[in-house]
């Protein structure tokens, strides 16, 4: 008997563009097994954004059963600038989000992902399939899977959607994240994602599942092939101009910085459990501590952005 039944595809989105989410559930729309509902959790999204990512996800809700989740702002009066307050929404409880987005789904499984990720035909099926696969061989019947993508440097049409091979020629190779999924069972018992880690919090998941003897699974072509399947490909559209490297689509300083930060984070605390009871609601402490820790205004930030520019290695030195 499977132990999972249902899927739901959870996107967590702030101020993003409408074009790539609406290539994105058009690709949900060609899934031969369908994700029984999509949620889209939008934390604090200023307009036009939010406007345009309700309006898109009202579009496609009769067909592809997607709930629109809107989390309002933090109404708090402090005194920090609109654009570092803006980053510490977007870097320290970005994690909030994706936990708003888990506690609104209803699925069996949850299948965590984002609004710039188009996927093979395939893709829902396969993972449906690999989760039951290893929950059946895992004495906790659970598991966590994980998967990478390729880096298509433009947003395609969605046209272009039915020769998704073609589409894979052109993309680059990243092997970066494409998508973490587990049940919502044992995302609610551990508390969903860690709320005070800036970075790497999927990883971090992916660790305490680890930690809680849950078998973790990197879904690649060699176990798609074993299992008889072909692996469903997930493109991600690297459509923000400044995030593209020319280390094929990644920061390389931005990753040995927080792979040692991550490292040393994660290596003094094998709780499974991480946040407290209101894990995934918003509080005017956790907005507080999150400003400490950045410790610094609007000008050092921007100071530090530059510096980051002009010397990426001096930086990576003294930020690492």
């Amino acid at each position: 008997m499977p132990i999972a039944k249902t899927m739901t595809l959870m996107i967590p989105v702030r101020n993003v563009q409408a074009a790539p989410l609406r290539v994105s559930l058009e690709s949900m729309k060609r899934q031969t097994h369908r994700f029984d509902e999509v949620v889209v959790s939008d934390f604090a999204s200023y307009e036009p954004f939010k406007s345009d990512i309700e309006e898109l996800c009202s579009q496609y809700q009769k067909e592809l059963n997607v709930k629109y989740v809107y989390t309002s702002p933090p109404d708090i009066d402090l005194e920090i600038p609109d654009r570092t307050l803006d980053k510490i929404l977007s870097v320290h409880l970005w994690q909030m989000n994706y936990n708003i987005g888990i506690r609104n789904s209803k699925s069996d499984l949850i299948i965590i992902s984002g609004s710039d990720r188009v996927f093979a035909d395939d893709v829902g099926g396969i993972m449906l399939d690999f989760y039951n696969y290893w929950c059946g061989r895992s004495p906790k019947k659970e598991a966590w899977l994980s998967g990478r993508v390729r880096d298509l440097s433009r947003v395609p049409e969605i046209s272009e959607l039915d020769d998704f091979e073609k589409l894979m020629t052109e993309a680059r190779s990243r092997g970066g994240y494409g998508f973490m999924g587990t049940s919502k069972k044992w995302l609610h018992e551990v508390q969903g994602l860690d709320e005070t880690i800036r970075w790497c919090a999927d990883i971090d998941l992916a660790r305490r599942a680890r930690f809680d003897g849950v078998p973790v699974i990197w879904i690649t072509h060699g176990r798609a092939a074993n299992r008889q399947k072909r692996y469903g490909k997930i493109l991600h559209l690297t459509t923000h101009g400044k995030s593209i490297r020319k280390f094929g689509g990644a920061d390389v300083t931005d990753i040995a910085r927080r792979g040692k930060w991550f490292i040393h984070r994660t290596d003094g605390n094998r709780k499974v459990v991480r946040n407290n009871e209101s894990w995934g609601i918003f509080t005017e402490t956790k907005l507080r501590r999150a400003f400490e820790r950045t410790k610094m205004t609007h000008d050092e930030l921007n100071e530090s952005l530059r510096q980051r520019r002009e010397d990426p290695r001096k930086w990576l030195r003294t930020h690492a």
